[in-house]
């Protein structure tokens, strides 16, 4: 067992047992515990903010949204979020962690891909989407639809936390290169494994962009048509998506400030024992936000024992300027963290999955199978 690194699921499982993790007074759902993850829950209260915000390190949540609210209500009943509108909604979880656990949050892949914003505020600490060490007390999700307004209810998951002891365990550089020698972390659409020089620099795996498909991404619709997070499935892709097709440039324009869907040219693979998260590659690389949900589950296109060659990660990119993407253009990057020890769950093997044998630019499970070669 490691002596730094992220929780597994059965020690996610055991600080729920030992209060540190609760629903009310109530244990943890377990179907909401993943390999490496949690999947934290809507509460009812819901506040409409002026904008985002951050407290003080003296205040509490609740106290700052006495000052930016503008209404608040309690969700009884399916409430629909309107685009342009900031909403803050209480978890359903509570905390009361020991003094050398901590936790970073992101949301969910299915939150990413329908360009809804989440972030995450807990009392007294001016940063987003990190639990302090040996916190206690509520926590509270800032939720903005961008592109269409999303109905919501009590319980649904539009986020998830990763407890840590110590530091994260993040490898580097040269112990990348030793595990991607050893068991392979990217490989190409047929099953070659691609070559770790070129795409493992400054402690990660550069992603790069594929734009030599027939579809290469999708391109959000300005539409008020609602998308319902419990309507799995659902919904025609055609009344939120404009499918762009590949051209023989291998390039593609993306516009100012609108959203796009697409994949990654590498095929990736993370094993049991590690987890991974995507982060920014360099501003240099392009003005463009090159995801929202960024974390990677042991066992995401690897399997259990390693008889998977990689998935494509799926981008979800909105550009703060006019940008002209090429075929193989780096995009973001992927760092790997240790786990504390080997999960007794695997990614697509012991939870179900929605993306894990995705190919091409896979829309979220909210959606009916797109065509996507």
């Amino acid at each position: 067992m490691s002596k730094n690194g992220a929780l597994p699921s059965q020690l996610i499982r055991q600080i729920s047992r030992l209060g540190q993790l609760k629903v009310g007074k109530a244990d943890v759902n377990e179907n909401k515990i993943q390999p490496a993850s949690y999947d934290l829950a809507l509460g009812e209260r819901v506040w409409c903010v002026k904008s985002t915000f951050l407290p003080n390190p003296s205040e509490k949540i609740e106290d700052v949204l006495g000052r930016y609210s503008l209404y608040n209500f309690k969700m009884g009943e399916p409430a629909v979020l309107t685009v342009g509108s900031t909403y803050v909604i209480e978890l359903a979880e509570n905390f009361n962690l020991d003094a050398d656990l901590w936790a970073l949050v992101s949301p969910k892949s299915s939150s990413g891909r329908i360009n809804l914003w989440v972030r995450t505020l807990v009392d007294k600490y001016p940063r987003f989407d990190r639990i302090p060490k040996g916190y206690k007390g509520r926590f509270y999700a800032l939720v903005s639809p961008k592109s269409w307004p999303v109905k919501v209810r009590p319980g649904d998951s539009v986020t998830q936390i990763r407890f840590f002891k110590g530091a994260n365990g993040q490898l580097s550089s040269f112990e990348l290169n030793m595990l991607h020698k050893e068991v392979g972390l990217i490989y190409d659409q047929n099953g070659n494994k691609l070559d770790g020089a070129q795409s493992i620099i400054d402690d990660g795996v550069m992603l790069t962009a594929d734009l030599d498909k027939e579809i290469v991404a999708y391109q959000a619709k300005h539409t008020m048509e609602v998308l319902d997070l419990q309507k799995v499935g659902g919904h025609n892709p055609d009344d939120y998506f404009f499918p762009i097709k590949g051209t023989k440039a291998k390039e593609l324009i993306l516009k100012q400030g609108e959203f796009y869907i697409l994949p990654s040219y590498e095929y990736l693979r993370v094993p049991t024992d590690y987890a991974s998260e995507m982060v920014a590659y360099d501003v240099a690389s392009g003005e463009f936000r090159s995801h929202y949900a960024g974390f990677f589950d042991p066992g995401f296109g690897f399997g259990k024992n390693g008889t998977i060659s990689g998935a494509p990660a799926v981008l979800e990119v909105m550009p703060h300027e006019n940008v002209i993407m090429r075929h193989r253009q780096p995009v973001c990057k992927m760092i790997y963290e240790r786990m504390l020890d080997t999960a007794d769950k695997v990614y697509g093997v012991d939870t179900k999955s929605n993306y894990h044998k995705q190919r091409g630019p896979k829309l979220s499970k909210h959606f009916k199978v797109a065509v996507t070669a």
